[in-house]
């Protein structure tokens, strides 16, 4: 798929409500066989160039200040017309192509993976020490292994296989506690 073409590809979603822009978008990803990722970035990208063109400057040689006779210089817009071959009518400009940036941010939003806190929560490992060895090993890590402020009930997650607690708080990383306590054995 070339620029021009992504860019059009952009310019037709104008044809859309903000609602049904980014499935228009999506789908026409499907159609040419682009993941939604790397379609997004594209569109970014046709995004990135025209609102360069359209933010830039151009003299018009017809165009002078009535008062001071001195040329004015104004921002560029892309006649739809034109570039759709009559699909589209009206002009794209500095103004209303932030409506475009607004799609593709809300797009990237939701192409980008969920926050940590919808992930599964992570497990601890199959031990077999039991409870009383787990509590000594505790007591002598409290301090200088562990954080004080651990909880018993949550360090000792770490050696079952259940989820651990969202607010387990070490000072050691997980792994130098495994290391340790392969040491133990």
């Amino acid at each position: 798929m070339t620029a021009k073409e992504v860019e059009l590809i952009l310019i037709e979603g104008l044809l859309h409500t903000p609602e049904t822009r980014i499935d228009f978008y999506l789908s026409k990803a499907k159609k040419n066989n682009c993941s939604p990722v790397n379609f997004c970035l594209a569109l970014g990208q046709a995004y990135d160039r025209l609102d360069k063109y359209v933010n830039s400057f151009e003299f018009r040689a017809w165009s002078k200040d009535e008062d001071t006779g001195k040329r004015i210089y104004s921002k560029k817009t892309i006649n739809l017309f034109d570039v759709t071959k009559g699909q589209i009518r009206g002009y794209l400009d500095s103004q209303n192509i932030i409506e475009l940036a607004y799609t593709l941010k809300e797009m990237t939003l939701q192409l980008i993976p969920k926050d940590e806190a919808e992930k599964p929560a992570k497990a601890g490992f199959q031990s077999s020490l039991t409870d009383l060895q787990v509590q000594t090993l505790f007591e002598l890590l409290k301090g200088k292994y562990i954080d004080t402020n651990t909880k018993p009930d949550h360090f000792k997650a770490i050696f079952r296989t259940i989820p651990l607690p969202p607010d387990l708080s070490l000072s050691k990383e997980l792994s130098s506690l495994q290391a340790l306590y392969w040491l133990i054995l």
